[in-house]
């Protein structure tokens, strides 16, 4: 990973711890007011909401802790430990769903509703707590958006839905002050909330666990930046998965080239190229294949005969020699006149050019091409120079196991 990355990973982790710390506080401050006035006026509802929020201080305080410990990797834990936000989002759901189940056992038990005192303190109080709660889910949701982490989207939802109970239990209060006691309604309206909040946050937290596949959309952007790269032939079996804030990515890719340097430089590029179009993919492994070939076509320049030139661009002619890979047979022979034998300086390269349009595979020469402007052509094009010793166009072929007396074929003048 570049420095610029890290730089920027480390800065999005230190805004997410600040925006746990002051969850801690902004859940304690609505605590202790639901809390404090639930006792002066009596409502049931107030208290259970009070009582609601009472795990948001520790899911709050669960969450700044599991931010400062998941990016770390060790040696037993080399990818990270970034689903411990996924496992407090959880373990939140769980304590939300308790508390509801609570709630309603009270509401079904405890019988008729008490009368609600100091109501216009109370409605006050429930006014600044839902102000309070909204402001908040606003801003740390802007902050999940920017940072993608589960947990901080978990707790911005929670943080929203304190806000709707909190509207209903001011709903409740003030349907008091008018003479009309709905507060074990109110009550049961919470518990509803309660088990949505629970079950969303519970199927949301487990499909990262179990290791749910990514967004389509995602995979699909991925999958098209690969195919561009020029050296890619084709893409199959991407998958991905997420873990905390942070995705996994990984692709099977077949590439157009010849050895295995080639191949991870192109690997290299690709995995960069992905890395670059969004911030929260942590790594992306590729795993790469050669392009599966049936033939393999030899050029081999001629002097005359089957006498091989000593200079590949002087060369009067080519053999074509086309075998294939799994029986090494010759399945074609072609000869083809060199154009370019009496042509001034650069020749080398149009007859390397000229073969490249071929579809020749390998070329066999006498003299190292190696810094030379042939050369370069044929490496752009994974043409492979094989240096020969061989006298004649069939010892050459026998060097690499190819019999050419056993071709019955008449060979073909191209």
């Amino acid at each position: 990973m570049s420095t610029e990355r890290a730089e920027q990973r480390d800065g999005t982790r230190r805004v997410s711890q600040r925006a746990a710390l002051v969850s801690v506080g902004v859940r304690t401050v609505l605590v202790v007011l639901k809390y404090v006035f639930a006792l002066l006026s009596g409502s049931m509802a107030m208290m259970a909401e009070a009582v609601r929020n009472i795990p948001d201080i520790v899911q709050s305080a669960a969450l700044y802790a599991g931010i400062r410990i998941s990016d770390r990797k060790t040696e037993a834990f080399p990818y990270g430990l970034y689903k411990i936000e996924n496992l407090i989002s959880l373990g939140v759901a769980i304590l939300i769903a308790i508390v509801g189940y609570e709630l309603a056992r009270n509401v079904v038990v405890g019988g008729a509703a008490r009368e609600i005192e100091n109501l216009p303190w109370s409605i006050a109080a429930m006014v600044a707590a839902m102000a309070i709660s909204y402001g908040f889910s606003v801003w740390e949701g802007r902050i999940a958006e920017r940072t993608g982490s589960p947990a901080l989207k978990a707790d911005s939802r929670d943080a929203l839905i304190d806000t709707l109970t909190t509207l209903a239990v001011l709903i409740s209060l003030i349907s008091a002050w008018l003479g009309y006691n709905i507060d074990l309604w109110t009550t049961l309206l919470i518990v509803l909330f309660i088990v949505y909040t629970s079950a969303e946050l519970g199927v949301d937290a487990i499909r990262v666990l179990l290791d749910a596949s990514v967004e389509r959309e995602l995979l699909d952007e991925i999958e098209e930046i690969l195919k561009s790269d020029p050296d890619v032939i084709e893409v199959h079996d991407l998958i991905g998965r997420n873990s905390g804030p942070y995705r996994f990515i990984e692709a099977h890719v077949v590439l157009d080239v010849e050895d295995l340097d080639q191949a991870h430089q192109v690997s290299y590029r690709l995995e960069q190229a992905v890395q670059e179009m969004a911030d929260n993919i942590d790594r992306i492994l590729i795993h790469f294949e050669p392009k599966q070939r049936e033939e393999y076509t030899y050029a081999v320049p001629l002097a005359g005969g089957e006498q091989i030139a000593d200079h590949f661009g002087e060369a009067q002619r080519f053999a074509l020699v086309t075998i294939g890979l799994e029986d090494r047979e010759i399945r074609d022979v072609q000869y083809i006149d060199n154009p370019h034998r009496d042509a001034g300086s650069g020749k080398g390269i149009k007859v390397a050019q000229m073969l490249i349009e071929r579809g020749v595979n390998a070329v066999f020469v006498r003299e190292e091409l190696e810094e030379k402007g042939p050369y370069y052509a044929l490496e752009g094009e994974h043409v492979a120079p094989i240096v020969t010793h061989a006298q004649t166009l069939s010892e050459a072929l026998e060097c690499e196991g190819v019999n050419l007396e056993a071709f019955v074929d008449e060979p073909s003048q191209a």
